[in-house]
């Protein structure tokens, strides 16, 4: 996600910030292992 933010266009829209957030949110919490 760091990766895509920071190549990405500054000027984007906040709701398409929080829609591409949550995506990856959603994924990192249930689509990986976590370690513990």
């Amino acid at each position: 996600m760091r990766d895509e933010c920071l190549t990405g266009e500054i000027t984007c829209p906040l709701k398409e910030a929080q829609i591409t957030f949550d995506q990856w949110r959603e994924e990192y919490n249930t689509g990986r292992r976590h370690s513990a």
